[in-house]
């Protein structure tokens, strides 16, 4: 919005429609890299029995979690994900989820997730 409006203050014109579409080529494009993050780097290290620390935000995180929760395209919309609380997933060997908590930032403890 700000960039579109600092575009117009400078007499550029563009096409709305355009940008919106691209807009969205993007974002199927992140999504799509973070699908492949998964399978051929994430993936691999946990199969090596690595314990791993991943930093992420918005869709990509919201990404992680439809996948490891196996969660709908129509479900994703309502879940929330608490900003700066981290997600803890453990694994058994043939990586299934053992379990999958919030750590609380107040009490230190586990929180429901």
């Amino acid at each position: 919005m700000k960039a579109g409006r600092l575009l117009r203050g400078h007499a550029i014109v563009f096409d709305g429609a355009y940008v919106s579409v691209l807009k969205r080529a993007i974002r199927t494009l992140f999504l799509a890299k973070v699908a492949m993050d998964w399978h051929e780097a994430i993936l691999t290290e946990l199969q090596s029995g690595k314990t791993l620390l991943i930093a992420a935000h918005g869709n990509g995180l919201r990404v992680l979690v439809k996948h490891l929760d196996g969660i709908s395209d129509a479900d994703i919309v309502d879940v929330i994900i608490p900003t700066s609380v981290p997600l803890m997933y453990e694994y058994d060997d043939a990586l299934n989820v053992l379990a999958r908590y919030y750590l609380s930032n107040e009490t230190g403890h586990r929180a429901a997730a």
